[in-house]
């Protein structure tokens, strides 16, 4: 504890925004330009959900004669209703779980098969767009391959957060179940008929609670919350594959591209990216604001145009070719032949120096993340570079991160927080009241009024504070006095980060050390900590509490 230092004012905020994930999990809509590569539908209509496998799964984006593509089934579930994984999927099958049916059985799978109830989530994995015209306008086959593989495994880890409702005893809570019962379709055009490879993971409604030893519906709302992992790993997976094809890649703002594919080139083979931009540009102009991401999805759906009928396959891919110069077409050439199968992209960096990387990124405003966080991070820092399995290990033994389910921290922020602890505790009723007779001034609110007195009249050394994000939390700046004569310049503040969550500090400390944690006079803990204030009244070394370090593994707080 700083010497001099006199008060702690701890500003705990809340926000009453949301992530886009969240929002997705919230409403149930597509992922609106969020640059994932794994956007999620979900559908409700038994007819459609029909119509869906005949007119569009089954199918490419366009009715090539006599063509039909081929699903196969994925999940872990599939084993429970007698259906092999990677199995070619039948109309029959398919249909009956649209039924909420057993397909080897015939017996109902849930206990409700109510008018409205969701069908499916139709996930959906695309690449970046020079890889769909490597893939498809070239006739690369190994990239459609690379992107299978890379594609399964980013469903695959989506697959762990799989989760069923648990309601028995007064319970609310969502129990993991790490199972799905689903069918993958690749397709390799646009409605627009433009290059563009992708995935279709049509996840039906239910799973298997092992606990219970039934199935239930499918709570998705963690898989929501970890699609931007999934779509990381998807992203390295696939960049690695194409650098062991040969092909090199290029860094962009969102993600990658493959190497010497021209932008202009990307932009031209987007037509309905054009369309979908303009449709939803001229909805907001209409309707002068933002839309949401419910409307998003009205206005993307209702601009898409409908199947082409009758145009083969050969034709779509003279139609690509025809929009290229001979130049274009040479030098695009010339990646294909320069993709043989040698390596030229060589791994400069390792999965310790990944994680070292996404450490100083997701702890410099946070104290507890989600190891799903952690790892997207990671990717990110190594794309193409780095084994996913081998990450995890390395992550794995690595002591200096404590966790407690998914969640996870480092032990040099607990120690910080442990020390933090000890201080506020043995502040109470430390000192005298800052200024007793102090009457705040009328053009504050009733709320504000009543903090600031408790703040002034208060004997502890700390006191907490909370609200909402914005609401003039920092009255004291504007408002407070300067007790028994002494200038206002005296006070000054610092910024150290965020406490742990009540919770996470409780669960990780010997009872020894958690019996009281985090009291804080009259005002009820909350999680997580937003910011931090210290408030001195009297010359202190700020040194040892600026928080000015960006590594947590390197920092010490007072």
């Amino acid at each position: 504890m700083p010497k001099g230092l006199v008060s702690l004012s701890v500003y705990l905020t809340t926000t009453t925004g949301h992530s886009c994930s969240r929002l997705s999990a919230m409403c149930g809509r597509r992922f609106a330009n969020l640059g994932t590569m794994f956007t999620a539908d979900p559908q409700k209509n038994h007819k459609t959900a029909r119509e869906y496998f005949d007119e569009h799964l089954s199918h490419n984006e366009y009715y090539a004669s006599g063509q039909v593509a081929q699903g196969r089934w994925i999940g872990t579930g599939t084993q429970r209703l007698n259906i092999k994984e990677g199995s070619i999927v039948t109309r029959e099958a398919f249909v009956a779980l649209c039924d909420n049916t057993n397909p080897d059985s015939g017996n109902a799978l849930t206990p409700h098969n109510k008018t409205g109830r969701r069908i499916f989530f139709d996930f959906t994995c695309s690449p970046p767009k020079s890889v769909s015209i490597m893939a498809v306008v070239l006739n690369d086959t190994r990239i459609i391959e690379a992107h299978q593989a890379a594609a399964r495994l980013g469903i695959k880890e989506l697959e762990q957060f799989a989760a069923a409702r648990v309601r028995k005893d007064g319970r609310q809570e969502d129990r993991t179940t790490g199972c799905l019962v689903g069918a993958e379709f690749t397709h390799t055009s646009s409605r627009a008929l433009d290059p563009q490879l992708h995935t279709h993971f049509t996840l039906f409604n239910v799973t298997y609670d092992a606990t219970e030893e039934r199935w239930k519906a499918l709570q998705t709302s963690g898989m929501f919350a970890a699609v931007h992992y999934a779509t990381e790993v998807y992203r390295n997976e696939l960049a690695h594959r194409l650098h062991a094809l040969g092909y090199e890649t290029r860094k962009t703002i969102k993600a990658f591209e493959i190497k010497n594919v021209p932008h202009a080139l990307c932009e031209r083979f987007s037509k309905r990216a054009k369309e979908r931009d303009e449709a939803i540009a001229r909805m907001e102009k209409k309707l002068g604001r933002k839309l949401t991401n419910n409307e998003i999805s009205v206005a993307v759906h209702k601009s898409r145009a409908k199947k082409i009928k009758g145009i083969p396959t050969d034709e779509v891919r003279r139609n690509h070719l025809d929009q290229l110069s001979p130049d274009e077409l040479t030098a695009l050439r010339a990646v294909v032949a320069s993709a043989d199968g040698t390596r030229k992209v060589k791994p400069s960096i390792f999965s310790t120096d990944v994680i070292n990387l996404a450490v100083d990124h997701v702890f410099e405003r946070a104290s507890v993340v989600t190891q799903e966080l952690l790892l997207e991070h990671a990717l990110i820092e190594g794309r193409g570079h780095i084994d996913l399995a081998n990450l995890k290990h390395t992550l794995e033994q690595d002591r200096e991160f404590v966790r407690v389910g998914r969640d996870i921290s480092l032990r040099s922020i607990l120690e910080a927080e442990l020390a933090l602890v000890h201080t506020v505790n043995a502040g109470k009723d430390a000192l005298g009241p800052i200024h007793s007779g102090f009457t705040p001034s009328s053009n504050l609110g009733p709320d504000q009024r009543e903090a600031l007195r408790h703040l002034l009249h208060s004997p502890d050394r700390f006191t907490g504070m909370r609200g909402l994000a914005g609401p003039a939390k920092p009255l004291h700046s504007t408002n407070s006095p300067s007790p028994a004569g002494k200038q206002e310049a005296n006070r000054s503040f610092a910024h150290p980060p965020a406490p742990l969550p009540i919770s996470f500090a409780k669960t990780v400390c010997p009872p020894s050390l958690s019996s009281g944690c985090w009291w804080i006079r009259n005002c009820k803990p909350v999680s997580p900590v937003r910011s931090l204030y210290w408030m001195k009244r009297e010359p202190w070394d700020s040194r040892t509490c600026n928080g000015s370090s960006r590594s947590p593994r390197n920092t010490t707080h007072a």
